[in-house]
């Protein structure tokens, strides 16, 4: 992403991302890195929080 490019979504942030179906949100440098997509429902906020979630 260029400096000055509009963010529409959680997911256009070069530090936060939304999982498929919007259950899960991260932000954060690495935040969730590893979630693997299922229905969850978890959020994490900090630098490598929930980096190795696999199911909670």
């Amino acid at each position: 992403m260029n400096v000055g490019t509009s963010v529409i979504a959680i997911n256009d942030l070069l530090d936060g991302k939304t999982d498929t179906g919007n259950n899960s949100v991260f932000l954060g440098f690495n935040a969730g890195l590893n979630d693997n997509d299922t229905l969850i429902f978890n959020t994490g906020i900090g630098a490598n929080n929930l980096l190795n979630v696999s199911s909670i």
